[in-house]
């Protein structure tokens, strides 16, 4: 697959390189991912079938994805942008279980777990 696959967040698409996902992070914010996910089967869990499914501890209630967002919020605006564009935000916001400040940040903070684990996932497989 050359590293390159198609991840489906609806309502919207990417096309990226996996391995890029990680230049673009903020050193902090991908410091604290990094210390928070040590297991490898609990990322590859992620990675295959998102945090609705998995419920990674520490990122399940919305009061602790609040938290993380408003601590990386600088964090995760810039990586958003340099991975969907000026108009990440109405895509958060267009998808049906964004429905307030809370949701939304829920929604911003289970996506970059996402993306994170789809990165790690990429590296072990590339490496």
């Amino acid at each position: 697959m050359n590293g390159l696959r198609r991840v489906r967040f609806p309502p919207h698409q990417l096309l990226l390189n996996e391995s890029s996902l990680f230049k673009i992070m903020q050193e902090r914010l991908k410091a604290a991912l990094d210390e928070r996910f040590t297991d490898i089967e609990e990322v590859k869990d992620i990675q295959e079938h998102g945090c609705a499914s998995c419920a990674p501890s520490g990122f399940i209630y919305y009061s602790e994805n609040r938290k993380f967002f408003n601590e990386y919020e600088e964090e995760l605006e810039e990586y958003f942008q340099g991975i969907f564009g000026d108009d990440w935000m109405q895509q958060f916001v267009a998808d049906k279980t964004v429905s307030d400040t809370v949701t939304f940040k829920n929604y911003c903070v289970w996506m970059m777990i996402e993306l994170y684990c789809l990165g790690r996932v990429d590296q072990l497989i590339n490496n």
